[in-house]
């Protein structure tokens, strides 16, 4: 787990990756009725905004790399990660995302034409 996947949360002072708000099985429930509803829950349920910290179970949690969460950790007496382990592989991350929205598009593109 690298640091840019880190998240602080300000309620109880936990640094971790958060879990996914929401429920799984209503994906799966949306995906069989539908892609679309399915992709867009699932889209909502990953957000960042609605990551939960798996402490306390509060959802808000910030990068670690924020002023904010840095400003807090300061007081807090957390040691704050330096900025250039916080610069991670982001290019990886947009190439295997680019890769999948194509796919996707070209999976729509199959279903409507035939």
């Amino acid at each position: 787990m690298s640091v840019r996947d880190k998240k602080f949360c300000q309620h109880c002072g936990n640094i971790d990756v958060g879990v996914a708000s929401g429920s799984i099985m209503i994906t799966l429930l949306l995906l069989c009725l539908g892609i679309i509803p399915g992709l867009i829950y699932e889209s909502w349920r990953t957000s960042e905004g609605q990551l939960q910290c798996r402490k306390c179970s509060q959802k808000g949690l910030l990068p670690v790399h924020s002023i904010i969460a840095q400003k807090s950790m300061k007081e807090i007496g957390i040691d704050v990660p330096p900025e250039s382990e916080v610069i991670g592989r982001d290019w990886v991350r947009v190439f295997v995302y680019s890769c999948l929205g194509i796919l996707l598009l070209y999976c729509l593109y199959v279903a409507i034409v035939l």
